[in-house]
């Protein structure tokens, strides 16, 4: 099993944060909920960080309408 902190975990969360942060605000939906499907793949840490990058996303989608 892979733990938190590990370069694996990092660099899954940077790559989905780097993903999010260039998508067009009127594609993030679909980009969060392609997330959201592909969190169940890593173990419960790494989901949970995803989680809190929907969230922080989710928001902003929120903000914005």
């Amino acid at each position: 099993m892979i733990y938190a902190g590990t370069p694996v975990i990092d660099d899954m969360v940077t790559w989905w944060r780097k993903r999010l942060e260039n998508t067009p605000p009127a594609q993030l939906p679909v980009v969060l909920d392609h997330l959201m499907a592909e969190r169940f793949q890593f173990n419960p840490e790494t989901a949970k960080e995803l989680e809190k990058l929907h969230a922080k996303f989710s928001a902003k989608v929120l903000q914005a309408a």
